[in-house]
């Protein structure tokens, strides 16, 4: 845990989510702290969701704890199809290998019934939580966005669109490194485009949207009902919530809406804004004390036309951490040799001139 958050400035915390529990839970697992699941050995629950539970676990094997995620069929997501999402998010973070992109490490199905995932054991805190823990300053909220901005782009090299970017799936380590991590909804950027039926109509924009047609795990192979909706409302890309495919500009979307929220304290738009016709993003209040420069990013990256925003990640990336303080030092050297070498020459002649 977290000891020393004694900043003085900066923006405030955003406030807390109204939130609503889906899905599976851990009494619906009924597995209590040391059973079981293949060679693993359950030591505690460390969150649900509308996939599933996440279990700390022990590797007997090899003497490591994990993140032991799991599925049961019966849930929101129905049977195989549920397995086929689990699958997929393990075969989405295996094809990555990035310091800022949490690790898989196994995969499999227990009695025919339990399918689980076996990743990177992170000891931290989700993103959503870290900025609740303490004030944090615009340098600190910078360098994490910045790594889990690098996590994004390392999918994206990959050809992996995660399309459910958010605080709550990005990871704070204790040792301050950030892991992009829940890629249950990832597929191949080159996936089959969906028909378009209009908006996401969920009135809870914290809840993830289900609802897939095919139960091949590939990431190639589209998982997602033509024209329907998955993801969380609130951060998604217009072009998302009208049904369309997303491509790594979604992702881009989607975290500048984390960003901005982290700078400011609250999303940028008024509840969802809607998904047909552009509507900008509310100005940053000067309590945030955002930089100008950082707001045009970030509204650049909010652009209702994915043509608008940056042309990748890295793009976005690079805005983020361009020293922008060189220019003006270089100036400022500039002047200063001027008016050294404007005194040398007075000196100098002075030193020539004759005396009086």
């Amino acid at each position: 845990m977290e000891t020393k958050d004694t900043v003085a400035a900066g923006p405030r915390p955003p406030p807390r989510a109204r939130r609503r529990s889906v899905g599976v839970t851990a009494a619906d697992l009924d597995l209590a702290p040391g059973a079981r699941v293949d060679r693993y050995v359950i030591r505690a629950v460390l969150g649900s969701g509308g996939m599933g539970v996440v279990f700390r676990a022990d590797d007997p094997d090899l003497g490591r704890p994990v993140a032991l995620k799991l599925l049961r069929p019966g849930t929101e997501l129905e049977g195989t199809e549920g397995r086929a999402r689990l699958v997929r998010e393990g075969q989405a973070i295996a094809q990555l290998s990035h310091p800022n992109v949490v690790a898989v490490h196994d995969i499999g199905v227990y009695r025919d019934e339990l399918c689980f995932v076996a990743m990177e054991l992170v000891e931290g805190r989700a993103l959503r939580q870290w900025l609740e823990a303490a004030r944090r300053t615009l340098p600190q909220i910078l360098d994490v966005f910045v790594q889990a901005g690098r996590g994004l782009a390392a999918a994206h090299a990959k050809g992996i669109v995660h399309r459910d970017f958010k605080p709550d799936n990005v990871l704070v380590g204790d040792d301050g490194r950030v892991r992009v991590a829940d890629f249950g909804l990832a597929r191949a950027e080159h996936e089959a485009a969906p028909e378009p039926t209009g908006d996401a109509t969920d009135d809870d924009d914290e809840h993830d949207r289900a609802a897939d047609d095919s139960v091949t795990p590939g990431l190639a192979t589209p998982l997602t009902e033509p024209g329907r909706v998955m993801g969380t409302p609130a951060y998604m890309a217009p072009e998302q919530r009208r049904g369309e495919r997303g491509d790594a500009r979604s992702d881009q979307y989607s975290f500048c809406v984390a960003l901005y929220q982290a700078l400011c304290g609250e999303r940028p738009f008024e509840r969802r804004p809607p998904a047909s016709r552009p509507v900008p993003p509310r100005p940053m209040p000067p309590s945030a004390k955002v930089p100008r420069w950082l707001e045009r990013v970030v509204v650049r990256g909010l652009a209702f036309a994915p043509a608008d925003r940056f042309p990748t990640m890295n793009a976005l990336l690079a805005e983020l951490t361009r020293d922008r303080g060189r220019g003006r030092r270089t100036a400022v050297l500039a002047a200063g040799a001027a008016g050294a070498a404007g005194l040398g020459v007075a000196i100098a002649v002075a030193a020539v001139a004759p005396a009086p």
